[in-house]
């Protein structure tokens, strides 16, 4: 049973916050479990009251190849008490990440009729505080978990932390920031159990991909902004742990997606976004973002374009050529890493979230970005922003073929945002009609993308190559004598081969491109509009 409410301390709002229009917020970081006693001593000094105590021990199964948990899911049973002695068990079903589908359960369901055997996969034993307070009248509670839990045959302990807050408000937000010390607090979107997997083996794919949130037509533009935008950030959250933890590359490519999708959103929805706290995040993801890039765009220009050339015609030096790019990868992936574990990439995680929940945007009142425009139905307000998102991509679209490099590399970009800006509103293609006019648009959008992307990466090789020499610092020597030459010829075989490697790789001609731009473009053009049967 839980204490009674303690009413907090901290009630001063931080400047910048506004008060919250949203029904409830829950937060979830991960901490060291030697860092569980420091966090409940904070915790009950903040709260101004003691925690309730309680046990939980857990049992989980799943299929021998884990299926439920590739649905999303975690379930089995489970008993809890106060005391040193356990109720009785209960079965419970809980999604491992925000990612998790609401079909999974239904799933869930049919994959269990079809297997073969239920096996236990993991067990945890749970040590729980519970603190309930008040912050300026308004109920909150914080959970604090410290987990063992064995999965094949591996023991790890975890420590977690949950903050709740049905109607929060600045003093609730401002409370958050007081206990959530960034160098012992991450900001998290997985579960324990999925953290466990991940540690400890269990789950195939760990990465995760791009999910659409659930949007109601009734639901006003603020709160759709909110949910796409936790939506993009959940994704980013849940492949970020896993870059930190294993430097997955596919885990790379889908935070990268998810920041991209994040910036489209934010753009989508900049009829009321903005504001100086505004500027300042933007500018820091974006920092955040070269690093994804820098990795990225390594990954895709030896995967796509640099080894299957080497592997028809490769140049003298070439296995030298190929030691020293994966040098460079090797860089940019420890870069990416050291920044992403840094304290203060977990404060610009921790800032965002809070600035998402309360921030300047939610009284904007920049005459040219009216806060009424957030209690507009999503439903109308994105049928009026696709209206002129379409008109303006059709013009562009038009002007391909006289378009310089950037322009071009401009216009894929807006492609790739269209795109995603499509796909958050997926839930509200609630009729046969409008799902198949929007997957048609989509496939659309994506095949003009995927041509300019083809166009720029072979572009971005050949400018990648031709420059080696100067971004590895490796330069030509003169060459004096033929002993001397022979050393500069092996010495400086990396810059050989990638000169002669981006010679070898051919542009696509402007005949090919304007041919397939124009079918795609065509394509595009002949398209219904899906957005007049949202909602």
């Amino acid at each position: 049973m839980a204490a009674k409410p303690a009413e907090t301390s901290v009630s001063q709002p931080p400047d910048g916050f506004c008060r919250s229009d949203s029904r409830a917020l829950s937060l979830h970081f991960t901490l060291a479990s030697e860092d569980v006693a420091h966090c409940a001593h904070k915790l009950d000094r903040l709260s101004g009251g003691k925690a309730t105590h309680e046990q939980i021990r857990a049992v989980y199964l799943d299929t021998p190849d884990y299926a439920i948990a590739g649905l999303g899911l975690g379930f089995g049973i489970r008993r809890r008490s106060g005391t040193s002695k356990y109720g009785r068990w209960k079965r419970f079903v809980e999604p491992l990440s925000p990612a998790t589908p609401k079909t999974a359960r239904h799933a869930r369901a049919s994959c269990l009729r079809r297997a073969s055997a239920i096996d236990v996969v993991a067990q945890a034993e749970t040590q729980r505080w519970l603190w309930s307070f008040f912050c300026d009248g308004t109920a909150a509670e914080a959970r604090l978990d410290r987990e063992n839990f064995v999965v094949n045959g591996k023991t790890v302990v975890l420590g977690s932390l949950s903050l709740r807050c049905d109607a929060p408000n600045a003093a609730f937000l401002y409370f958050v920031t007081e206990i959530c010390e960034p160098d012992r607090l991450r900001l998290s979107a997985e579960s324990n159990l999925a953290r466990a997997y991940r540690l400890c083996g269990g789950q195939s794919a760990l990465y995760v991909a791009a999910f659409a949130p659930p949007l109601d037509a009734d639901m006003d533009a603020g709160a759709a902004f909110r949910a796409i935008a936790t939506a993009c950030f959940d994704q980013f959250l849940l492949n970020e742990a896993l870059i930190r933890a294993t430097g997955d590359r596919e885990a790379v490519h889908q935070c990268r997606v998810a920041l991209r999708r994040l910036s489209a959103c934010l753009r989508f929805f900049s009829g009321f976004v903005g504001g100086s706290d505004y500027e300042t995040l933007r500018a820091d993801l974006k920092t955040l973002g070269t690093y994804l890039r820098d990795a990225r765009d390594l990954d895709v220009m030896i995967a796509d374009v640099i080894t299957p050339k080497l592997a028809t015609d490769p140049p003298y030096g070439a296995d030298a050529l190929m030691r020293a790019i994966e040098a460079q990868r090797k860089t940019a992936y420890a870069e990416l890493v050291a920044t992403l574990c840094a304290p203060s990439s977990a404060a610009l995680f921790l800032r965002f979230a809070l600035w998402l929940q309360a921030g300047a945007w939610t009284g904007f009142t920049d005459p040219k970005k009216s806060v009424e425009r957030q209690h507009e139905p999503i439903a109308k307000y994105a049928r009026e922003k696709f209206e002129k998102l379409h008109a303006k991509f059709v013009a562009r679209c038009s002007e391909l073929g006289e378009m310089d490099k950037d322009d071009r590399h401009r216009t894929r970009i807006h492609a790739k945002n269209l795109r995603y800006d499509a796909e958050f509103f997926t839930s509200l293609a609630d009729s046969r009609s409008a799902r198949k006019q929007m997957l048609a648009f989509i496939r659309a959008v994506k095949s003009l993308q995927t041509v300019l992307g083809d166009w720029n990466d072979i572009l971005m090789a050949r400018q990648f190559l031709s420059g080696f020499g100067q971004t590895t610092g490796t330069e030509s020597e003169p060459k004096t004598n033929a002993k001397k030459t022979a050393a500069s010829k092996a010495t400086n075989s990396p810059v050989t081969a990638a000169n002669a490697l981006a010679q070898s790789i051919e542009n696509i001609s402007e005949a090919e491109f304007g041919e397939k731009t124009t079918k795609a473009c065509q394509a595009f053009g002949k398209l219904k509009p899906f957005w007049t049967q949202l909602g």
